[in-house]
């Protein structure tokens, strides 16, 4: 009875492995370490390299760079699994796609089960950031980029030069307190409400009365709709 207990549970084990194989938004696939041959592969994996058949795909991953092919097989020889490893690759049609793969030897099995995910989207949004980052510490303006905390994220040459502190010692701060502490949270609070305004149409003026220093400043998150120019109290 015990036997055919634990029978019943492998199988039931099996089955929930399959059903989370067949409809997991992620690729997933099994292959061969050795010959890395495709096992199997989910129709996620299928939609994610533009491929109908295994077979396809197949192609695709027989053609993983060298380096990234070396790596995953050092990786698992050595440990036994890889986590989160960033490589670009090739859809069926040729297009480039970037991934996250992660795998793992099974034990008592002597294929590779793996875990892939599309990065491609977050991989172009960097390579913006990066280029964005490059041109704008080309200007002399200061410029500060924050998220919805207020916090700083990014501090170009100009932000440095204008208020003497490097982007890695304000980088997570808030801007707040770095520019306005004490009794001047009260002219941030004005800077907040005029950016508000100048998106709305109004408010320009005002900054342009009220403050001297100019600087630029383009937030993200609430306020990830304004990018303007307004000048600080010196």
């Amino acid at each position: 009875m015990a036997q055919k207990a634990r029978v019943e549970e492998v199988a039931k084990s099996a089955e929930r492995y399959k059903a989370l194989f067949d409809h997991s938004p992620a690729g997933m696939m099994k292959f061969s370490i050795d010959s890395w041959k495709v096992q199997e592969g989910n129709g996620s994996l299928l939609a994610m390299f533009d491929c109908t058949t295994k077979m396809e795909f197949e192609q695709c991953f027989s053609e993983f760079p060298a380096p990234a092919r070396q790596f995953i097989t050092n990786a698992l020889a050595t440990d036994g699994i890889i986590s989160e490893y960033e490589v670009q690759a090739k859809k069926y049609d040729g297009k480039e796609i970037w991934i996250r793969f992660s795998a793992k030897v099974v034990h008592g099995d002597h294929d590779i089960h793996a875990v892939i995910v599309d990065i491609t989207k977050r991989k172009l949004f960097e390579a913006i950031v990066q280029e964005q980052a490059a041109l704008l510490n080309e200007t002399q303006d200061a410029i500060i980029v924050l998220d919805e905390n207020e916090q700083i994220t990014f501090w170009n040459r100009g932000a440095e030069l204008t208020y003497g502190w490097g982007a890695n010692e304000v980088t997570g701060r808030s801007l707040q307190e770095l520019l306005y502490a004490g009794d001047r949270e009260q002219d941030f609070r004005f800077i907040v409400a005029c950016v508000m305004e100048f998106h709305n149409g109004a408010g320009k003026t005002a900054i342009g009365e009220k403050m001297e220093r100019k600087f630029w400043l383009t937030a993200a998150g609430a306020w990830s709709r304004v990018k303007m120019a307004f000048q600080k109290n010196s």
